[in-house]
C-alpha cells in the first residue's frame, strides 16, 4: 500500500490548531510528517510534533550546507530523536548524505545519493510517468508530488505511483488530506452514516 507524507508549513498561525491537524493527519494513515528546516524555531515545532503524535514518523528537511556547524545540528536531532522516541527521519541534499548518516537518524537523498549509503531517496516528480533509475536500489523511494484537484485523481494518483513501485508520496499541506485519508474511496462516506444513524 502506498504510503502518504504530508510536508507542512514552518510558520504557523494558531499552535492549537497546527497540533490538531498533525494528530489528525496520524489518525488518517499519513506515514511521515515533514517539516522544512526554518532557523532554531524548526527543532521546537519538532519537539512539539512529536509530543502530540505516538506513531507517524517527523521528517526534517535540510538544506544544502546545514551541517557546517554538525554539533549543533546532531544536537537538535538527538535531542528531537529522544522526544520522539526514535521517529526522526533526514531529508538532506546528496552532498550531505554522509554527514547526516553520523546523527543515527533514518537518511533521505534529496533526488539520486550517488552511491552513498542511506535508507531512501526522494525525487521531485511531475506525473506517475517519472520515476527515479530503476537501477538504483533503496530501501524506501519517495516521490514529492503536488495535490491532485479532487477525490478521482487522488485515487488515480495514488494507484498509478503505487503500481510504479514507489513506497509513498509526499504532498503539500492541504486541508483536504484529512478527508481523502480517511475516506480514499468516492463512495466510503461510512463515516457519514455513522453521525447520521
Amino acid at each position: 500500500m502506498l504510503k502518504v507524507g504530508v510536508r507542512l508549513p514552518q510558520l504557523i498561525g494558531s499552535a492549537g490548531d497546527y497540533l490538531a491537524d498533525v494528530s489528525a493527519l496520524e489518525a488518517g494513515g499519513a506515514d511521515t510528517i515533514w517539516l522544512e528546516a526554518g532557523g532554531p524555531d524548526g527543532w521546537v515545532t519538532l519537539g512539539a510534533l512529536a509530543s502530540a503524535t505516538r506513531r507517524v514518523r517527523l521528517g526534517y528537511v535540510l538544506a544544502s550546507g546545514a551541517f557546517h556547524d554538525a554539533a549543533q545540528v546532531n544536537a537538535g536531532i538527538a535531542s528531537a530523536q529522544k522526544l520522539s522516541r526514535g521517529r526522526i527521519v533526514l531529508a538532506v541534499p546528496a552532498g550531505d548524505v554522509v554527514n547526516a548518516r553520523t546523527s543515527g537518524a533514518k537518511t533521505f537523498s534529496l533526488g539520486s545519493a550517488d552511491g552513498a549509503p542511506v535508507d531512501g531517496v526522494i525525487h521531485k516528480l511531475g506525473a506517475p510517468g517519472d520515476l527515479p533509475d530503476p537501477h538504483q536500489t533503496y530501501i524506501e523511494v519517495w516521490g514529492d508530488i503536488v495535490m491532485p484537484a479532487g477525490r478521482e485523481a487522488w485515487t488515480a494518483t495514488m494507484n498509478a505511483y503505487e503500481e510504479a513501485g514507489l513506497t509513498g508520496v509526499i504532498l503539500p499541506w492541504d486541508a483536504r488530506l484529512i478527508d481523502l485519508l480517511r475516506n480514499a474511496e468516492p463512495d466510503d462516506r461510512a463515516d457519514l452514516l455513522m453521525s447520521t444513524g
